[in-house]
């Protein structure tokens, strides 16, 4: 309940168009953080904090800013920086590489923060880490999945391909008993690599990989592949679409009498997606790093604290898991550095460990930055929510190598 005396309807997994609402609600307030004390205040340690408040990539800023804030609110409970408050310098990459630019050095130059946090996709997290890596100002970033960003000074809390493709593959092939595969996906450089990932799982789990089939962004008829999947009768068909081809593909399997029965798995299809494809989405399968339907006492923890905080407002995400996973474990870093200095926090990145609603989070010496997360298997239900059906232990990543 809030304050309000009204219940909280919280959603599994909800895409970033449904968040866009969000951004108005918290781009208002960015004044509260105020402009930057001077570098001399001993109160409080400033770290910055990258969104995008304005842009194509706007809608993914509130889902940011929740986790962000609910995680340092922890932090500074816990008191990680020590008798000082962490306190964050929020600024607007304009989802621009010209914007981020400039914005993280201010941040770097005016602001002299401790650190950054933030959500962006890889050009305009590129040009921010130019102008923190200098200065040795170290990155904790969530990245949309299936980024791959390979920075020293950068650690990544995204979902890496193995992370997301090999647990979805061991348990189509172990729990659900699949034999044969076909994949379905977008031509598309981050699809194309997830889709060699399953090829790879599906050898390893000694499946057989009945056939591929890649179709350019925004195909609207996908009846000649599915004319091809029912004639290759595979047990399951793996899609890894992207945006609105999802919709159109899921829509046109489920009306074709030839495919039916056959088991369906996605990459990206999340609860947004599968409402708006509607009843032939359930029974499909997928693999999240967060699912608000976690039962576990992190996940449930972390739930109380968004609603605590925002009340009728918070909007539990993927995104606003990786950024308080984020946020926590680099404050964590400075409360194990015993220090405000980039060097020194990135050299003590390795001794960190933090529980989050996306599970253990680790950065081994040899993971080239990238953070452990558990992956959730998820089944779409009759309401058009996802299902937790299995959680992974701690899984390493595979990425830079």
């Amino acid at each position: 309940m809030t304050g309000h005396g009204r219940p909280v309807v919280i959603g599994k997994g909800l895409g970033y168009g449904l968040a866009a609402a969000l951004v108005v609600a918290l781009a208002a307030p960015a004044c509260i953080f105020g402009s930057s004390p001077a570098p001399n205040d001993q109160n409080f340690v400033d770290v910055g904090l990258v969104v995008s408040l304005t842009g194509a990539n706007s809608a993914t800023a509130g889902l940011a800013v929740q986790g962000a804030t609910v995680a340092l609110a922890r932090a500074n409970a816990d008191h990680l920086a020590g008798s000082r408050q962490l306190r964050f310098v929020r600024v607007d990459d304009g989802s621009s590489p010209e914007i981020a630019a400039k914005a993280c050095s201010d941040l770097v130059l005016k602001n002299h923060v401790a650190a950054i946090v933030g959500f962006e996709p890889a050009a305009t997290l590129d040009a921010c880490n130019r102008a923190a890596a200098p200065a040795n100002v170290p990155y904790f970033a969530a990245v949309p999945s299936g980024t791959v960003v390979c920075y020293p000074t950068v650690f990544v809390f995204g979902f890496t391909p193995n992370q997301q493709v090999v647990p979805l593959v061991d348990y189509l092939a172990h729990k659900q008993s699949a034999k044969t595969f076909y994949i379905v996906a977008t031509d598309d450089p981050m699809a194309r690599s997830s889709a060699a990932q399953a090829a790879t799982s599906i050898r390893d789990d000694g499946g057989l990989l009945l056939g591929s089939v890649y179709r350019p962004a925004q195909t609207a008829d996908f009846g000649p592949d599915i004319a091809k999947i029912a004639t290759a009768r595979p047990d399951v068909v793996l899609d890894g679409l992207i945006g609105a081809d999802q919709v159109a593909y899921h829509r046109q399997f489920g009306a074709n009498p030839r495919v039916a029965g056959t088991k369906q798995a996605s990459l990206w299809l999340d609860t947004a997606a599968a409402r708006s494809i509607g009843p032939t989405a359930v029974g499909v399968v997928v693999s999240q790093d967060f699912n608000s339907a976690d039962p576990s006492p992190t996940t449930k923890a972390w739930l109380e604290a968004l609603v605590g905080k925002f009340g009728d407002g918070a909007v539990p995400s993927s995104i606003g898991a990786e950024l308080y996973d984020a946020t926590l474990f680099m404050a964590s870093a400075i409360d194990r550095a015993q220090s405000t200095s980039g060097v020194a926090i990135t050299s003590a990145v390795g001794g960190v460990s933090i529980d989050g609603p996306r599970g253990r989070i680790q950065i081994a010496q040899d993971a080239h930055g990238y953070a452990t997360v558990s992956a959730h298997i998820g089944r779409v239900n009759a309401a058009l929510a996802i299902d937790v059906v299995d959680v992974t232990g701690a899984l390493q990543p595979m990425a830079c190598g």
